[in-house]
């Protein structure tokens, strides 16, 4: 993971923290749909929701001015009558192709390798969070140790040490 990979992972996190809907944070789902709403049993209640992120990459997705690489966009799909309807996703700037939490494209625009995508942006991911503040705080947790392992093989003392944490905590957003 370079610096620019970080700040993308820091991105995540602010894009969480400043969800204007926290009480649709689903980790198990990027963008809501109508399908997945009528298997949660959900749809009459959230019509509305359809189209808004769930998870942390959605969230991330969702927000172009703080990164240019995903977006929500559309793709057709059938509904439970078998009715071909056009969903709701997330699908990379440059190509309408949808792209998994574990796709190339994904793990490079991070810098992470599968077993940290599925630790970050699975159903299960950022430790199980229930809201998005308990999966910025992870993820940020996430960048801290990395960022610290990376200097840890150096001969840089400790005060470079709690100067990355310091930053990593005291991060400023910018656009990749």
């Amino acid at each position: 993971m370079n610096k620019r990979q970080a700040q993308r992972l820091l991105n995540v996190a602010r894009a969480l923290r400043e969800y204007e809907h926290p009480e649709r944070f689903d980790m198990g789902c990027y963008i809501y749909t109508h399908e997945y709403l009528l298997r949660k049993g959900k749809l009459k209640k959230h019509e509305d929701w359809c189209g808004t992120p769930g998870c942390a990459l959605g969230t991330y997705a969702s927000r172009s001015d703080l990164q240019r690489v995903l977006r929500v966009g559309s793709h057709m799909t059938f509904d439970h009558n078998g009715d071909e309807i056009s969903e709701p996703t997330m699908v990379l700037a440059w190509n309408p192709k949808r792209p998994h939490y574990k796709s190339i494209e994904v793990l490079d625009h991070f810098g992470i390798n599968h077993d940290e995508a599925e630790e970050l942006f699975s159903c299960t991911g950022c430790g199980s969070a229930q809201t998005p503040i308990e999966a910025a705080k992870y993820i940020e947790n996430f960048v801290a140790r990395k960022l610290i392992k990376l200097i840890e093989h150096t001969d840089y003392g400790i005060s470079l040490k709690r100067e990355v944490l310091k930053r990593v905590m005291n991060y400023t957003p910018y656009v990749w």
